[in-house]
Parts: structure tokens; C-alpha cells; sequence
């Protein structure tokens, strides 16, 4: 059986040294939806490779049974061609990444890819899906993402303004 997961990132970039990024996935179970997320410094790559990284590796530590495949749904187009060439890269090639923090993701999703086959027996599959298009998981991935980012930018704004008043009182 192929288990179907919607993945997505959502980013805010406020300067060079300021940005957000929240990933989410999501995919039916059983006739439940089950969800997963969270954020970091992440910009928009990132958090979406992060999104499918983290859906993959939920997946090995807790494979639903009966599971042979998992095709993973993204309406970033960039992601599912890492996630497609990292799994035909996995002679030890490597890739080139214009940023550090996509390339070290990318290599942790190529892991993760050749650990669910090798160890798992679990093919991974990457699809396309035009995003705000009305595809219910689509929608709550992108839904939660953006909520994981929003709630991270706000504990960071909120430490910047604790950091500022803590500087002002020690002048």
C-alpha cells in the first residue's frame, strides 16, 4: 500500500539576518488526518526540504503496517526534485546546494530516503501539486506551517525585545 503525505514550508524574511521559517506535513490514517510540525531560522528552501525530512523520518521510527511506499506531495517544485535526484543520487554523489543549510537537509533527506529502503523495505515517491488550489491536505499543510512560523517569529521578536530592554538597563 502507498501512504500519500502533502508536505510544505512557509517563510517570512525580514533582513539578511532576520528571517522564519515554519514546514508541516500531513496525510490520512486510518480515516484520520495526522499532522505534524515546527520552525526554525529556516528560509523558504529549507523549511520545505525540512517538512519532508522531518514527515520521512516521523515515518521511519513509526511506519504505519502494511505500508510499501510513501509518495510525498509538495507544491514546491524545488523540493520534489531534491527529494526525486537525492534518491537517484544515493551512490554517494552528493549535490551542489547555493546554501549551506539546504545542502546539509538535503543530505539528512538522502539518508533518510536510503534508510527507509534499506532498512525498511519502503520506496519514496515525490509528486507535484499546485498549492493554494483547494487540495484538503495541501491546504492544512500550508495551514500549519504557517502557523509553526508565525508562532516562531513571535518568540524571537519577543526575545530581541527582551534582549534590547536588558541592554538598555545594564547602560
Amino acid at each position: 500500500m502507498t501512504l500519500t503525505a502533502y508536505t510544505d514550508g512557509s517563510s517570512h524574511i525580514v533582513s539578511q539576518e532576520a528571517w522564519w521559517g515554519g514546514w508541516a506535513y500531513a496525510f490520512l490514517w486510518d480515516g484520520e488526518v495526522v499532522t505534524g510540525s515546527g520552525a526554525g531560522r529556516l528560509k523558504t528552501g529549507a523549511a520545505e526540504l525540512t517538512a519532508m525530512l522531518e514527515l520521512l523520518g516521523a515515518l521511519y521510527h513509526d511506519m504505519p503496517a502494511g505500508v510499501g511506499a510513501v509518495e510525498v506531495v509538495s507544491d514546491s517544485q524545488y523540493a520534489v526534485d531534491c527529494l526525486l535526484n537525492g534518491a537517484a543520487l544515493l551512490a554517494g554523489r552528493g549535490f551542489v546546494s547555493p546554501r549551506r543549510e539546504n545542502h546539509m537537509v538535503r543530505k539528512a533527506l538522502e539518508e533518510t530516503v536510503a534508510g527507509l529502503w534499506e532498512d525498511k523495505g519502503v520506496k519514496v515517491g515525490a509528486s507535484w501539486v499546485k498549492g493554494h488550489a483547494g487540495d484538503p491536505l495541501n491546504e492544512e499543510a500550508d495551514r500549519l506551517a504557517g502557523e509553526a512560523m508565525r508562532a516562531f517569529r513571535e518568540v524571537q521578536v519577543d526575545y530581541k525585545l527582551w534582549q534590547e530592554q536588558k541592554a538598555r538597563k545594564k547602560a
